[in-house]
Order: structure tokens, then C-alpha cells, then sequence
């Protein structure tokens, strides 16, 4: 390989690799089988890559830890790797508290991100849509 094609194959990866380190699916199933036992709403199915392409929403808008009131979450923290650490069911412990903290974090912040417009879905079947 020549100096150039070797320059310009490191140039590439500088720019795809980081990329490639913190790509989401484009889709999250949010299920937690293990708090939701046996639900009358179906799992959500969680357009992650729609929300990362908003202007106005940050990571730590909805990936959190709080201390002493202040959200301390690095976003360094949010990576493929770290999956399992971060999920919301880790702090947010049982049903009641889990679908709690869901629809407080998703409901309200579609209700208070465009106020007077239509910033996404809030009502129940509107994300808990049963298969047809």
C-alpha cells in the first residue's frame, strides 16, 4: 500500500470508526419480560435513531443518574458495551416504579419538548401497538 492510500484509508476510519462505536439500532424493543411479567399492552418498539437525530434533545435528556439532584451521567458511559449497566430497570426497580418512570420520561417530554405542536405519541396505543 502507498503512503497516499494509506493516508487517506487512516482519514476514513477517523471519521466512520467513531461512528461505528456509538451506531444504536435503529429500533429498541423495550420489553423488560422480567419486571412485566404478563402485561395487557404489548412492548414498545423504540425508534432510538429518530430521537438521536433531534435538534433540540440530548442523550442526558433521557439517559440519566442523578446525585444530589444533578444528572452525572457521562455520555461517554452510553456505548453498546455498557448496554446492561444502563438500564433504566437498574435504578427504576419493580413494575410500578419501571412504567412509572417510563411514561414520565417518554409522555412528558412529547408533551413539553414543542409546546403547541405535535411532538409524538401519547397515548397508550399509540406506542403499545398490538401486531394485526
Amino acid at each position: 500500500m502507498n503512503k497516499r492510500a494509506l493516508i487517506i484509508a487512516t482519514l476514513v476510519m477517523m471519521i466512520v470508526a467513531p461512528q461505528l462505536l456509538t451506531a444504536q439500532s435503529e429500533n429498541i424493543l423495550i420489553n423488560n419480560i422480567s419486571v412485566f411479567k404478563k402485561e395487557n399492552r404489548p412492548a414498545v418498539s423504540f425508534a432510538h435513531v429518530n430521537h438521536m437525530e433531534l435538534e433540540d434533545v440530548s442523550c442526558t435528556d433521557c439517559h440519566h443518574r442523578y446525585e444530589n439532584g444533578k444528572n452525572v451521567l457521562d455520555t461517554d458511559e452510553l456505548t453498546d458495551e455498557n448496554a446492561s449497566k444502563i438500564l433504566c430497570s437498574n435504578c427504576h426497580k419493580g413494575k410500578p416504579e419501571l412504567e412509572k418512570a417510563y411514561h414520565h420520561q417518554c409522555i412528558g417530554c412529547h408533551d413539553n419538548l414543542k409546546k403547541g405542536k405535535t411532538a409524538g405519541p401519547r397515548m397508550c396505543g399509540e406506542c403499545h401497538k398490538r401486531n394485526k
